[in-house]
């Protein structure tokens, strides 16, 4: 009689400090799931380490591995020592776990003591998935009380330091010959009322950016827009990781953290011919779709 091959059984191992890495938590995750996998019948196939990542997403190298593994039909079946080895968040968790049993394998959580291949197994997944996002959660909430208590004392602690100023025992403080700069690039826009004149007479007056390049309508407006130079600290202005302006209901503004280096009167002034002329633009646009209609009903009259 031909013997059942035991169940291909894949490790999947994550710390996310450095503390945890050079510690003893990745061999104590190991060794005990090992143990379970062995009192179960299962034979380890192989072990995925993501060592010092964090479980806030997917992008880790080893969980790459694991599930193109998966997806070849490599495992039978996933072993973490807690569900949130795998991950932090709820959305990932499960959509994790549905490409798992898409692909025929079983999922187990090996200290929490349940798996997939069961409803009830299911139904904890559900529950402590939950937890592990609202204890996220609860974490992000503290990360930014601090930081916004920090910006209302004044720190500077929302990105890259601005033009115009140097970053001092936590403060931004003035530049002089950067801070004219950003005075003369508000007269000149009040004045002209268009960006990208004002980065054309700021390259031929051979006034640089801080890494000694010319200036251009995208670095005018970043500067314009900016309500760091009235005095105040901004958080909130971009989401992690992306470069772009977020709209500006969604930051949080601290006025009063230091001396203005442009007057508000000024800012809001500039703010006001910016959006005159976004509204012009729209408008123009608006006409621009509609003449082509327009023309076609006349021929066909």
């Amino acid at each position: 009689m031909k013997t059942k091959a035991a169940p291909r059984c894949a490790l999947y191992l994550r710390v996310s400090t450095g503390p945890q890495v050079e510690g003893n938590s990745l061999v104590t995750q190991k060794v005990l799931l090992i143990e379970y996998a062995r009192s179960r019948g299962y034979s380890v196939v192989d072990v995925y380490t993501d060592a010092g990542f964090s479980g806030k997403n997917t992008d880790r190298p080893e969980l790459k591995r694991l599930l193109a593994d998966v997806k070849r039909r490599r495992i039978d079946i996933v072993l973490v020592w807690k569900v949130d080895r795998i991950s932090r968040s709820m959305r990932d968790l499960l959509g994790l776990i549905a490409t798992l049993r898409d692909h025929g394998v079983e999922f187990a959580a090996v200290d929490q003591q349940f798996d997939t291949s069961d409803p009830m197994g299911l139904l904890v997944l559900h529950v402590l998935g939950s937890f592990a996002q609202f204890e996220r959660e609860i974490l992000i909430e503290r990360t930014k009380e601090g930081h916004l208590r920090r910006l209302q004392e004044g720190d500077w602690s929302c990105g890259p330091v601005p033009f115009g100023y140097r970053k001092e025992n936590g403060k931004l403080i003035e530049v002089p010959e950067e801070a004219e700069t950003v005075r003369l690039m508000f007269r000149l826009f009040l004045k002209v009322q268009n960006r990208g004149e004002v980065a054309r007479e700021l390259n031929r007056r051979g006034i640089q950016t801080r890494k000694g390049k010319r200036w251009d309508k995208n670095t005018v407006t970043y500067i314009l827009r900016n309500p760091v130079y009235t005095g105040a600290n901004v958080y909130g202005r971009h989401a992690k990781g992306d470069t772009r302006l977020k709209r500006r209901a969604k930051w949080i503004v601290v006025p009063g953290s230091r001396m203005a280096m442009v007057p508000e009167a000024t800012f809001e002034a500039a703010r006001e011919v910016m959006r005159a002329s976004k509204d012009v633009i729209e408008r123009q646009r608006e006409r621009q779709c509609r003449r082509p209609r327009l023309q076609s009903r006349a021929g066909n009259g």
